[in-house]
């Protein structure tokens, strides 16, 4: 089957990670490696849904060649984790669930505020800086609501979450796209999103200090062949059989409403919303100079 998803069991966990989300479980799989898993962590069972989003838009970044970390399908297995050690996954976390799990990335740091990019040996500091814009025309496109909050005037006084790591690859570091858990318009668009929520830029990538700064290293012709090549990646996807191969492996209790794969695939190849990414992206990328 294309667009395999590995199936992982858990050995023992080594931590909790206390987030504002789903407080992903640190677990060491039975095959040593190490994921950090996430399921439900309240009564909506709606939230199960947004699991489904990481399995899809991790999958849909790979294809697009964009670094992100391997994903899993992990099953919770009895004795390998002890119930009192749990907080926020005390209620959900049983023997025998299936969580989303996301490898983790040896040496990864996460990127903050205190990523300056100020001069050319910053900027070459990292080996693809261009994948920034691709990055961010990708969460225009599957409405991803949670990299860059705080970087606009849709939620003032916080600082940016970028949902970004680093990685070192010799004496440089790569950038990678992780958590897609608030794609498809997030929070709000829970149970509702459709074909007609239309892209917006507001609280994005596009905002943030970190964005704008390796942007202004990366030359007008440069970053417009990036973008333009990027939306034609985008359009020549064939989508539809994409995500029907990754909802067809979900865990059973994953597939909460059987409507959601059909809304999923015309939300993402809406012409409309499509028509929409395309006049931001020359907005915000390729007529900045």
């Amino acid at each position: 089957m294309d667009n395999l998803i590995p199936k992982k069991q858990t050995a023992f966990l080594v931590e909790e990670i206390p987030t504002d989300g789903h407080s992903p479980l640190k677990f060491v799989c039975t095959d040593e490696e190490v994921y950090f898993c996430k399921y439900r962590v309240s009564p909506n069972k709606i939230e199960i849904d947004c699991l489904v989003y990481e399995a899809i838009c991790s999958t849909l970044m790979w294809e697009l060649g964009i670094p992100s970390p391997k994903i899993a399908f992990v099953e919770v297995m009895e004795d390998s984790y002890d119930k009192r050690s749990l907080i926020k996954n005390r209620p959900y976390t049983k023997p025998g669930i299936i969580c989303f799990g996301s490898k983790e990335l040896v040496n990864a740091q996460l990127v903050t505020e205190l990523d300056k990019i100020s001069r050319e040996e910053d900027f070459e500091a990292y080996t693809n800086p261009q994948d920034l814009i691709r990055i961010a025309i990708f969460d225009l496109w599957v409405g991803n609501t949670d990299r860059g909050k705080g970087g606009s005037n849709f939620a003032p006084g916080r600082s940016n979450n970028y949902n970004l790591l680093t990685i070192p690859v010799g004496r440089k570091k790569q950038i990678v796209a992780f958590d897609h858990g608030f794609a498809f318009d997030g929070e709000q668009g829970l149970g509702v999103f459709n074909e007609l929520f239309l892209p917006d830029d507001r609280g994005k990538l596009f905002g943030t200090q970190f964005f704008n700064d390796v942007l202004s290293f990366i030359p007008f012709v440069e970053r417009k062949q990036v973008a333009l090549e990027f939306i034609d990646n985008i359009e020549s996807m064939k989508v539809e059989s994409i995500v029907a191969s990754i909802y067809n492996q979900l865990p059973n209790d994953w597939k909460r409403v059987e409507t959601l794969k059909d809304k999923i695939i015309k939300y993402l190849t809406s012409k409309m919303r499509l028509k929409i990414l395309v006049e931001i992206v020359n907005e915000k990328i390729i007529k900045t100079a």
